[in-house]
């Protein structure tokens, strides 16, 4: 592939891609996305145990840090099961890993506690009770947030595994999308042994490929390139796994071996290291280090890619600046109860949300990434549809409610009714509101489209060639937004000549045995593709009769973005339209030319017949 080729592949986040490895790298990320959302719906499914208070369960005590091993009791609440078993303030106890207060628990459910106090040391099984405290309004706030947050931001980096793929930094943000709340998951999941080897170690390193990959992404985003070539990417690639392998080894071993926090206070730098305080040290360095990479792509960025990189740095800096500031929280209150329901939490979700829900406009309103005009279309109807079912959701229950109250029964006339009303509101509302989000979102497109569309329609009143070409060649520059483009004709000699174009660098002549000809013959080209180093992206055939007649190029777009393939189709549409009109144009040149040479002839047969009279 020439150079010029490998700069128009990506046409997204720079110059470079692996387009060789982009379906091996599509079929893993959409094995992981797969991972994650079945965990994803088997942690939606225990609902209850986050935002039901008559579920939702708690051992009614408060624990001193760290959270790993044995605990010394800081509060018992009278009616806390521990202290019916005997527990005092001041005794320690131990708690299977996914029970110690990393999970919503359960009313309904027996936890095993070990127990140690002056009288030795007992294993007991307690029943979780209600809670009192819990904020019930706030944690539903938070549940529903966070679990948006999630969906928004693994239907967002879905997209861009399946649309893509071949781009090395839009695999990292990919990345980052599907793992961002992947730290939530334990919350909601039910206890066992996944559950124990999850808090332990499998969501913290999930947590952290994900924060990597967002690093990733924030330096390859001005320009993909091979970064492990470079001494300082492998460095720091390999540095942030060891900083958090620290406390992640440390929490394993004094969950799963029993090994006691004195072992670790020999070494004070490793000691702080594998504390709370070292892994959000290494978050807050990690997170600084990505934000600064993305302000300085953006900086240098040129054109449309400087807004897109300014809302992916919004995005994305809004959680993680929220993230440094829970850091200093933490460290000056520690974590020692149920996160749920707890403020910090509730404006961690709040803050995700904010990111994923600006992220999602980007995409849609400022096509950040380009994902196609169907997808986006269709992601529109979506976002559309889906408060619109809602409320109408609402409103039924509100009915049946009032129905309720009112002492009235439910029957086949009253179901009947709302079902039609349902129907009749939702399509009136949908029409009506698609129509609105149509303008909203894609209104420029749809005008540029319909302007060119209009001028290819009325190509036929033209009845100059050059006068057509020329303005063909400027309603396609208008249309495609690229810096140029080119139109060919064909010559006696089988040959394309270039007869009019905007396109620098755009070669006098396409040789009749070169692949692009060949190639145009069967179809539009993807030029970049080619071997031949040409300054064009596409290049669209023009035929009359069923013949190759000409040739429409177009250039790559300064801004990095591919064409659609609804504007591919168009352009193709268009070409094929002028073709004939310049064929028809042909001909009537040629009939004229006919007319004038038959006319020339009569005159000599004329002359010829009154020179022997003379």
């Amino acid at each position: 592939m020439s150079a010029m080729a490998t700069t128009s592949v990506l046409r997204t986040f720079g110059p470079d891609c692996a387009v060789a490895t982009a379906t091996r790298w599509k079929w893993a990320l959409l094995a992981l996305v797969a991972v994650v959302g079945c965990i994803d719906v088997w942690a939606l499914s225990n609902w209850r145990a986050s935002i039901d208070p008559d579920v939702h369960g708690t051992l009614g005590i408060e624990l001193a840090l760290p959270v790993q091993g044995w605990q010394k009791l800081r509060r018992v609440d009278p009616q806390s099961p521990l202290r019916a078993a005997g527990a005092t303030v001041g005794d320690e106890v131990r708690i299977r890993p996914g029970d110690a207060f990393l999970r919503d628990l359960r009313t309904d459910e027996t936890i095993r506690v070990e127990l140690r106090s002056s009288t030795g040391v007992r294993a007991l099984d307690v029943q979780p009770v209600s809670d009192p405290a819990f904020a019930v309004a706030r944690a539903v706030v938070g549940f529903v947030a966070g679990w948006l947050a999630h969906l928004i931001a693994l239907l967002i980096g879905t997209l861009l595994i399946l649309r893509r793929s071949e781009s090395i930094a839009l695999r990292g943000l990919a990345v980052y999308l599907v793992l961002q709340t992947v730290g939530g998951w334990y919350l909601s999941l039910p206890g066992g042994t996944f559950h124990d080897q999850g808090v332990t170690w499998l969501f913290l390193t999930l947590d952290v490929a994900g924060g990597l990959a967002a690093l990733w992404f924030a330096i390859q985003a001005s320009r993909d390139r091979a970064l492990w070539r470079r001494a300082w990417a492998r460095d720091t690639f390999a540095g942030f796994p060891l900083l958090f392998a620290l406390p992640i080894a440390r929490w394993y071993l004094q969950w799963h071996g029993d090994v006691d926090t004195s072992s670790w206070d020999r070494v004070p730098v490793i000691d702080w290291l594998s504390r709370e305080s070292g892994y959000w040290a290494a978050w807050f360095v990690l997170d600084t280090a990505m934000l600064l990479f993305l302000w300085s792509a953006w900086r240098h960025a040129k054109g449309p890619m400087r807004p897109r990189l300014a809302w992916i740095g919004i995005a994305l800096g809004v959680p993680k600046l929220w993230l440094a500031v829970q850091a200093v929280i933490f460290e000056f209150q520690p974590l020692v109860e149920s996160p749920q329901g707890r403020w910090p939490f509730l404006v961690e979700d709040l803050a995700f949300l904010l990111g994923t829900l600006v992220l999602g406009w980007a995409v849609l309103r400022h096509r950040v990434f380009n994902l196609g005009l169907v997808v986006q279309r269709a992601l529109v109807l979506s976002v559309v549809s889906t408060p619109l079912i809602m409320l109408l959701g609402l409103g039924k229950w509100l009915t049946e409610t009032w129905l309720h109250a009112s002492g009235g029964k439910r029957h086949f006339v009253y179901d009947a009714v709302v079902a039609m009303v349902v129907v009749g509101v939702f399509a009136l509302l949908q029409s009506r509101t698609t129509a609105l989000a149509s303008r909203v979102f894609f209104r420029r497109w749809q005008e540029k489209a319909r302007a060119f569309r209009d001028f290819v329609d009325r190509a036929a009143l033209i009845d100059d060639a050059g006068e057509l070409k020329r303005r063909f060649v400027e309603a396609v520059d208008r249309f495609s937004d690229a810096p140029g483009s080119a139109l060919y004709t064909l010559c006696a000699d089988g040959a394309l000549e270039c007869t009019q174009h905007t396109l620098a660098g755009a070669p006098a002549r396409i040789e009749p045995d070169s692949d692009l000809a060949r190639q145009l013959a069967q179809g539009m080209v993807d030029v970049t593709r080619l071997d031949e180093g040409l300054p064009a992206d596409w290049a669209f055939p023009m035929t009359a009769r069923g013949a190759l007649s000409g040739a429409l190029l177009v250039a790559p777009r300064d801004d990095g973005i591919a064409y659609r393939r609804e504007e591919l189709e168009q352009l193709a549409d268009s070409a094929r339209h002028i073709g004939v009109c310049l064929e028809a144009l042909r001909v009537v040149d040629l009939e004229r030319a006919h007319r004038d040479l038959e006319r020339r002839y009569q005159d000599l047969v004329r002359s010829a017949a009154v020179a022997p009279a003379r």
